[in-house]
């Protein structure tokens, strides 16, 4: 009996690792295989990205990727910070770039977040 017994667990046990991973390779093939990629133009349409503080390394590379798809409005604390890079990219792919110089230093003391 207690032979059965042990034999019975180990199946099961056996039978759950192997579903365990059955699950997780067709996960994978869904996911990296057979899931259809998104079209980005498709989804969101011709429209505006905001981008904040483009003269920052990653704010940089967000600006010159979503330039590909959208118009680009990029806010930055000067004007002689906004990287050059950004504009071109925009212009070569057709898009307009539009620039919004802020700088909210000193804002809390003036009242601005009563």
């Amino acid at each position: 009996l207690k032979k059965y017994f042990v034999g019975g667990v180990l199946s099961i046990v056996g039978l759950a690792f192997t579903f365990s991973k059955l699950f997780k390779g067709l996960h994978f093939m869904h996911k990296h295989i057979l899931r259809p990629s998104h079209n980005i133009e498709e989804r969101y349409g011709e429209g505006w990205a905001i981008i904040t503080d483009a003269s920052d390394p990653i704010g940089e590379a967000y600006a010159i990727e979503l330039s590909k798809y959208f118009n680009i409005l990029v806010l930055c604390k000067n004007e002689s910070k906004l990287n050059p890079a950004v504009i071109e990219a925009s212009e070569k792919n057709g898009k307009k770039i539009l620039g919004t110089f802020l700088d909210f230093q000193g804002s809390a003391n003036s009242g601005f977040l009563r």
